[in-house]
């Protein structure tokens, strides 16, 4: 069995419809992480790499029983939450506006930093919330 050793979130990027651009058109625009709020034990603002946007927020889950979770409110028609898929990740819950989408599996034998690991786009234009939360083992 596989154990969850790292869990990591980069900076998000959130496509909102805003009114300084044309009618159909989107805006892509990479949140700080003061956006999110973060439940457990974490290392925030880590540069060790080249992260989407210059930091990410790192728990080493293994070290750590405590729920993990980041919850991220944002206003807009979309969401993608780009972060590290490698040897050293693990899985992460999604869920939408409070409900469950889909387990994200981290784990890749090789490191890619910024690597898409969940997007959704056409959501109603308002303020929703997007919440990882640490698979237990």
């Amino acid at each position: 069995m596989r154990w969850p050793r790292l869990f990591m979130l980069s900076s998000l990027a959130v496509c909102a419809a805003v009114p300084a651009v044309a009618q159909g058109q989107t805006r892509v625009e990479e949140t700080a992480l003061a956006t999110t709020v973060y439940t457990g034990e974490w290392v925030q603002n880590n540069s060790d790499r080249p992260w989407s946007g210059g930091t990410a927020a790192l728990s080493n889950t293994a070290l750590s029983r405590a729920t993990l979770t980041a919850t991220l409110t944002f206003s807009g028609t979309g969401v993608t939450w780009v972060g590290l898929q490698g040897p050293q990740a693990g899985i992460a819950k999604v869920y939408l506006d409070g409900a469950y989408q889909v387990d994200v599996d981290c784990y890749a034998t090789t490191e890619t930093v910024q690597a898409v690991l969940f997007s959704r786009t056409g959501l109603a234009a308002g303020a929703h919330t997007r919440r990882l939360r640490r698979r237990a083992p």
